[in-house]
């Protein structure tokens, strides 16, 4: 079982933790989307030297969530919102093939509804080939 509180606090990534989560940024953006405030996350340039550029995809997609943020050459700012439920179609295509791309945006779509269309799936071959078959063990329906 698993128990969450009713209000994600919104986070201040201290800088010094980053290189430690440089790979799981993109989910944290998803949770801070979630939150209750505004979360800041500075010092994140490697985050562009990636398969892609990173930062600016996870502003990207919390964009096309309808999700406000505020993007730098090095930062993010993402105004969260608890009670976010998406309704629209989604596109996410021409991100360089990058894996974290297609599970963050697949995880974002699960998470958060709408109508999404995420190209290049044979780009988790990367890093994660059963991604898609874990993801409809824990109950996914349609991908």
């Amino acid at each position: 079982m698993v128990i969450s509180t009713k209000s994600i606090k919104p986070i201040n990534c201290p800088p010094n933790l980053n290189t430690a989560a440089i790979d799981e940024f993109l989910l944290i953006f998803l949770v801070a989307a979630r939150a209750n405030g505004i979360s800041v996350f500075k010092n994140l340039s490697e985050l562009n030297q990636k398969e892609s550029p990173r930062l600016l995809w996870g502003s990207k997609i919390l964009s096309f969530m309808g999700v406000k943020n505020k993007i730098t050459r090095d930062s993010l700012k993402i105004y969260g919102n608890p009670n976010l439920k998406i309704k629209k179609k989604i596109i996410i295509k021409k991100f360089l093939k990058d894996h974290r791309i297609f599970m963050t945006s697949v995880i974002a779509a699960l998470v958060f509804g709408g109508n999404w269309q995420i190209h290049d799936k044979d780009s988790i071959k990367t890093s994660f080939p059963s991604f898609l078959k874990k993801i409809k063990f824990l109950g996914a329906k349609t991908l």
